[in-house]
């Protein structure tokens, strides 16, 4: 600007070019005062019970908004209905307390703020509070924290061959160097058998779903997938199969057999791994079977089990002789079984009882050193109790009123052992180094005569969802539990199936401590151990069955099929000599029962 314009402008001039000069400054700076917080978003909302009677207190946990070194987030706000609660600076976790249950549902919101102000609400999670509830965000952990992304080796899967038509709800793998006997012959090595079983190239062995007309019931599978009748000559309907730990198999005949021409009948047999041929556990075995008492299908462990030397411990009824019991010709009965269940063990070719009262409605879980924990009733009686019996056989009360719902030993290598009443329900442990109880409970909903709360290592959570308006809770008591697996000694893991999760089976942890492990599939089938992983098949939310190696300590998974190559599996099982996966199942393209294997990535 000359000199001259400046003295026609004047003042005004100077002001308007100074504004010009000054603007762009001002507005970044006036930009930045404004700027505001994103949406946060909600990750995690589940509830606990509250010291008011029919209220919850709600516990929201939230992923931040992005924010600058400049504009960090100094707070966040949970907003339930007309109720808050307030997050401080970058924690991500806060609790509405003392919300009263509604059948309504209600909508759970969340605001962040800085020092300019509060950002806009983020969108609305959900949730009933008429009981105890969780939602967690697909692809987050139960404590919020974001999934790694799954790796995917679906092109290692392969089909081998039709099974038959037929649905396994069995399979299991045997150890490639074969099966070998500690127990002493029941049957002379002289005696020409009127069974034998194939033992050649076998990997596993399978029973289907209902037995194929024409076959024994049991198929020995091979390397390639096909699947043909374990029983090589004679005949037999055979029930159940049993694999031990040092890969001795047992089979459970539907009725008795016997085992060499004119000898007397077994129910119970080892197979000798270099010839096939059968040897007789138990000759005063009248058959074998559960007759432990059961809220759910679920609740009773093996009728077979075995301790770490693969000694095998076993339930079921006797001949009222006690003697074994030939077959004749006659149409009628070759012996009368007692209608007293049993529970015996055969070590070394030896055979003993190990009840000798009228036991009732028992279960039984077999400890490493050979001692047993069993539960039931005495039916002269009708006393209940959880009891020990050492590997020497001497007898102790472990809990002398209890008759538990649910018997296991978890990683940690104690008992624990479930309690259900109508005052709430539980989970015990008995501590195996002095065999006693625990004096705090395992995790319960559990209240005592007063009313408060029964001193616990975990407080109720929501494996105990309907405890507070049902009376008990099936996951809390351990009811509802399969496919225990132990990993090592530090983490215990299951499926459950309980209702209080809407009828969709989950991945719980049990040990060392109780709460819901998030993965990609959300309604769970089958698991199985893989060393230090586990395998598990089911469907995804949208419905595609997959199978996903699951790492329980990174939480990574692998997914191994999914949409590309669906296989409805109905059983799993792991050859550790080759790494690979076989399975059964319904394959999805050609609407035909499959046995194929996926190698472990």
């Amino acid at each position: 600007m000359d000199l001259k314009t400046f003295r026609r402008l004047g003042i005004a001039a100077v002001i308007v070019a100074a504004t010009s000069a000054i603007t762009p400054v001002d507005v970044s700076a006036s930009a930045q005062r404004g700027k505001v917080p994103g949406k946060p978003k909600i990750v995690v909302v589940d509830s606990s019970s509250a010291r008011k009677k029919n209220h919850l207190n709600i516990r929201v946990r939230i992923e931040l908004p992005k924010s600058t070194r400049k504009l960090p987030i100094t707070g966040s706000e949970v907003r339930l209905g007309n109720r808050t609660c307030k997050i401080s600076k970058r924690k991500s976790t806060c609790v509405i307390k003392n919300v009263r249950m509604t059948p309504m549902i209600q909508r759970v919101q969340v605001r962040s703020k800085n020092k300019n102000g509060f950002g806009k609400y983020s969108s609305g999670v959900q949730v009933m509070t008429s009981g105890q509830t969780r939602w967690i965000r697909t692809g987050y952990t139960l404590v919020g924290n974001k999934l790694p992304l799954p790796t995917y080796a679906i092109s290692d899967l392969k089909l081998l061959a039709n099974s038959n038509d037929q649905k396994w709800d069995k399979l299991e793998a045997l150890s490639r160097g074969g099966v070998r006997s500690l127990n002493r012959p029941l049957v002379s090595s002289m005696s020409q058998p009127t069974i034998t079983f194939r033992t050649d190239g076998v990997v596993g062995l399978a029973s289907a779903d209902g037995s194929k007309t024409g076959t024994s019931g049991l198929y020995a599978v091979r390397s390639d997938g096909s699947a043909i009748d374990a029983v090589r000559s004679g005949s037999a309907d055979i029930q159940d199969f049993y694999i031990a730990p040092n890969s001795r198999y047992y089979v459970v005949f539907k009725s008795p057999i016997a085992l060499v021409e004119n000898g007397p009948v077994c129910v119970l047999a080892e197979v000798d791994a270099d010839t096939g041929n059968p040897r007789c556990v138990d000759y005063k075995l009248a058959n074998v079977t559960n007759a432990g008492y059961s809220l759910v299908r679920n609740s009773n462990n093996n009728a077979i089990q075995f301790d770490d030397a693969g000694n095998i411990y076993y339930m079921g009824f006797l001949y009222s002789s006690d003697d074994s019991c030939t077959p004749s010709s006659s149409v009628a009965t070759w012996c009368e079984r007692s209608w007293r269940p049993t529970l015996r063990k055969a070590v070394g070719g030896n055979v003993k009882s190990l009840i000798s009262d009228f036991v009732d409605n028992f279960n039984f879980v077999v400890v490493g050193d050979g001692s047993v924990v069993l539960t039931g009733s005495t039916n002269s009686t009708g006393a209940n109790w959880t009891r020990r019996i050492s590997a020497t056989d001497s007898v102790m009360n472990i809990d002398a009123t209890t008759r538990a719902s649910f018997l296991q030993r978890f990683a940690d290598g104690n008992i624990y052992y479930g309690v259900s009443g109508a005052t709430g329900s539980g989970i015990r442990r008995m501590l195996t180094s002095t065999a006693t109880v625990d004096p705090k409970w395992w995790i319960s909903s559990q209240f005592s005569g007063s009313g408060s709360q029964v001193d616990s290592h975990f407080p109720p959570n929501a494996l105990c969802s309907g405890a507070f308006t049902f009376g008990y809770s099936p996951v809390c008591a351990g009811y509802d539990l399969r496919f225990v697996m132990n990993f090592g000694t530090s983490q215990t893991l299951a499926i459950s199936s309980s209702s209080s999760m809407m009828g969709k089976a989950q991945l719980v942890q049990m040990y060392p401590s109780p709460q819901l492990v998030t993965t990609s599939l959300t309604n769970l089938t089958v698991a199985e151990k893989v060393g230090d992983l586990v395998a598990l098949a089911g469907t995804t939310e949208s419905g595609v069955n997959s199978l996903v190696l699951f790492n329980p300590t990174t939480l990574q998974e692998t997914v191994l099929m999914d949409q590309s190559n669906q296989v409805e599996i109905y059983s799993l099982a792991y050859v550790s000599s080759t790494r690979k996966l076989m399975f059964n199942g319904l394959d999805f393209a050609t609407n035909r029962y499959v046995m194929g294997e996926v190698a472990i990535p």
